[in-house]
């Protein structure tokens, strides 16, 4: 097939992705992008999740830190997880949306993230691509005002 124009491209791109999700009983879906924050502040990492319920049963979807070996990030103290799903209109296909929130940034955050899926029933799995998280202030300091959490107690100042 030879290179085509710009719309012609995308046409052959957009087929692509409809006939893999026809196909493939799990697909995982999210935009390509960088994040960068700063010390302290939250991050929010998004995935949606499409599959085929006959195929796939009761599926699994985790966001992980990937740099030194693939760590997930389900410490509810530093993350917190919000799912929703939906069934589609074609009745054999649901949408498992996943956003998981990295409530304080620390140093150690900084890296790449990816999220998975796996069907329990049978043995895909699916893997999106990689995001890159910057983490602004990595001198080993924390910012002037940090914001409180609720394990400190608040502290009067005189």
């Amino acid at each position: 097939m030879a290179c085509g124009t710009g719309a012609a491209l995308l046409l052959v791109m957009i087929s692509c992705v409809i006939s893999a999700q026809d196909s493939d009983p799990l697909v995982v879906i999210y935009p390509k992008r960088s994040i960068r924050a700063s010390i302290g502040e939250a991050v929010k990492l998004e995935c949606s999740v499409e599959y085929k319920v006959r195929v796939c049963g009761p599926v699994r979807v985790v966001w992980q830190q990937e740099d030194r070996e693939a760590v997930e990030l389900t410490d509810p103290s530093r993350f917190l997880t919000v799912v929703s799903e939906e069934a589609l209109e074609d009745g054999r296909t649901r949408r498992r949306q996943v956003v998981t929130e990295i409530l304080r940034l620390i140093p150690r955050d900084a890296g790449t993230y990816q999220c998975s899926a796996g069907c329990e029933s049978s043995e895909d799995t699916a893997v999106g691509h990689f995001i890159s998280l910057t983490v602004d202030g990595q001198d080993g300091h924390e910012p002037r005002h940090s914001r409180a959490t609720l394990d400190e107690p608040l502290r009067q100042i005189e």
